[in-house]
């Protein structure tokens, strides 16, 4: 049985993407639709950083002996730091504008296709979708992170690895907040930090210390106490921003009902 996999050694992000959607293709030959980049690496020439390299990978279908296949690609894809990618059936990708509304306005804004056809511009998202999707992934953003804060506070590793796993979340919810306010987004993760900062106030210096965390995963682990108190940091910044959108909710409603 032939299976997914692929080698990442130091390249363009560019190459690196491009080799691993044609090692999928490889190795789904019938079964795989699309493979998708979108986010800020759908358009920067210039690198950007692994955990910003999003990924939409459609299969015709996904059972089990497709997800044994798939498994030692996607042990690859994520050992280089890459976040985990979507993965959908093309039937289903198809009906998920509302619960997926965040991700498919980012692709419909901007993205690029590395194999296959582009489903994304036939999928249709409302903005009553993307408002409650927003506040729905920010809570339980904030759940995930004080749960790994409450049950493992004092395992160095956990700490560190949810920050930035949680780090790639909040980018594309901070993102899709921003749309709340304009209409256009800038690419640029620190372009969006920037203009979000106009409309919430929230302490934005704690992204650039959780992304340098994550760009030293493969150090030695940094002083429990330390982690703690940037978790505690990066809790308030998503309860901040949470808030903000559940105002924007609470004005939109009471301006329905005037």
């Amino acid at each position: 049985m032939t299976q997914a996999s692929f080698d990442f050694h130091s390249e363009s992000h560019a190459a690196f993407t491009q080799k691993a959607a044609q090692s999928l293709a490889k190795a789904f030959p019938e079964n795989l639709c699309s493979v998708i980049i979108f986010g800020p690496a759908a358009v920067m020439d210039e690198e950007v950083e692994l955990d910003e390299i999003t990924l939409l990978v459609v299969f015709k279908e996904l059972d089990g002996e497709s997800m044994v296949k798939l498994r030692p690609w996607l042990k690859s894809w994520l050992a280089s730091g890459c976040p985990m990618p979507l993965l959908f059936e093309v039937d289903r990708l198809m009906m998920s504008g509302e619960s997926f509304a965040l991700e498919i306005l980012d692709m419909k804004e901007a993205r690029q296709v590395l194999w296959g056809a582009d489903p994304i511009p036939e999928i249709e998202v409302k903005p009553t979708h993307l408002l409650q999707q927003i506040e729905h992934e920010l809570k339980s953003e904030l759940h995930r992170i004080r749960d790994v804060y409450l049950r493992k506070g004092h395992d160095a590793t956990a700490l560190q690895d949810a920050l930035g796993d949680s780090l790639a979340r909040l980018r594309l919810l901070m993102r899709a907040t921003l749309r709340l306010y304009r209409p256009v987004c800038p690419r640029r993760n620190v372009d969006v930090l920037r203009a979000l900062r106009v409309h919430i106030s929230f302490d934005s210096e704690i992204i650039s210390v959780i992304q340098s965390l994550n760009n030293a995963r493969s150090e030695p682990l940094l002083d429990v106490a330390f982690l703690q108190s940037t978790m505690l940091r990066y809790i308030e910044t998503v309860v901040k921003i949470s808030d903000a959108v559940d105002g924007v909710k609470n004005r939109r409603q009471r301006m329905m009902v005037l």
